[in-house]
């Protein structure tokens, strides 16, 4: 269903959220299957990624600093780590589905150019859970609005996770620089740099979940062994719902 020009001017427009992606306290993110494409596509979403709020010991959000791309016109705009999720290429079924946690693992491994994410050392709250951010991510070549069903959630950098990535960390195709800056500059607006739109009102609606800070006793490691190494995701294509 592709929206008419009266809604895409509606201020705000909400798209629906399937009952899979609703968030579950406890559980870092969701499981995607064919169903819940079908129904993201049923409701205008166009496609869906990962992204990821890193938080480090003083409350500081990394954000990285984007070269331009077809998903970023502003050279050293500032965004999170975003990813868009995969899935298998041709007619054979059933299609394998990349997961929002492997996502993530090859955003990391493909922004920021580090070989092993698992090594980072970085945590969860016990009692996290994520959110749908609608992303609005401009328009499509036929003018239509495009809109990423944005899976976010929050991960922690205790200061050796931080300094771990810090040093593993190498410059890549998207990203030319990290920055960490306190959440209540991005939010008041008091930055320099521009940002990606769409960076504040994710920021805000992990803020206002109560997302972004967690007593550090409350945490846990962030387990990646669900992540299928024998998968090249790679090798498949972008989520496209139409």
């Amino acid at each position: 269903m592709r929206l008419s020009p009266e809604q895409r001017t509606r201020t705000p427009l909400e798209l629906q959220i399937p009952t899979g992606l609703m968030p579950h306290s406890g559980k870092l993110l969701p499981a995607l299957d064919e169903n819940t494409l079908w129904e993201l596509q049923l409701n205008s979403w166009n496609t869906i990624g990962s992204i990821a709020a890193f938080v480090d010991s003083e409350n500081n959000i990394m954000l990285l600093s984007h070269n331009v791309s077809e998903k970023n016109a502003t050279a050293g705009a500032l965004g999170p780590l975003s990813e868009t999720g995969r899935i298998s290429n041709g007619n054979i079924e059933p299609k394998i589905i990349e997961q929002p946690l492997e996502t993530f693992h090859r955003g990391i491994r493909e922004e920021l150019g580090v070989d092993d994410p698992a090594q980072l050392g970085l945590e969860t709250a016990e009692n996290s859970h994520w959110v749908i951010n609608q992303w609005h991510q401009g328009e499509d070549m036929l003018g239509h609005d495009f809109y990423v069903c944005g899976v976010s959630f929050v991960v922690f950098l205790p200061d050796e996770a931080k300094a771990a990535l810090l040093s593993s960390w190498r410059e890549t195709e998207e990203i030319s620089s990290l920055h960490f800056t306190p959440i209540e500059d991005i939010l008041d607006g008091h930055l320099d740099e521009p940002l990606r739109s769409g960076v504040k009102p994710w920021l805000k609606q992990l803020n206002d979940a109560q997302l972004l800070t967690r007593d550090s006793t409350s945490r846990r490691a962030l387990d990646f062994s669900s992540v299928r190494r024998d998968i090249d995701f790679n090798s498949f294509h972008d989520i496209e719902l139409g």
